[in-house]
């Protein structure tokens, strides 16, 4: 039995844009987990710059929750401001 990932539809999407990609500069079809795993095998090439994106990331997320927390931010007005923050590379 193979291992089985849960995603949601907005990955899974991307995911087949990828694919599709892949499929019109190579002229072949790939599997799905074909392309994950060639993007596993680049992440864990750059350990310390996937890393980083996480810790970025979570970090932004727990400062968005104290603020809901201790501010009453409405779920929205947090959604809004989570997708308007720039994204660090």
């Amino acid at each position: 039995m193979t291992p089985s990932v849960e995603i949601t539809e907005p990955t899974n999407d991307r995911l087949e844009e990828l694919q599709a990609e892949i499929r019109r500069e190579t002229g072949r079809p790939v599997p799905k987990s074909v392309v994950l795993e060639q993007i596993i095998r680049d992440a864990s090439e750059s350990k310390d710059e996937v890393t980083s994106c996480f810790v970025t990331i979570w970090s932004r997320n727990r400062r968005m929750s104290t603020r809901l927390r201790t501010k009453h931010v409405s779920p929205q007005e947090n959604a809004i401001e989570t997708h308007a923050s720039p994204r660090s590379n």
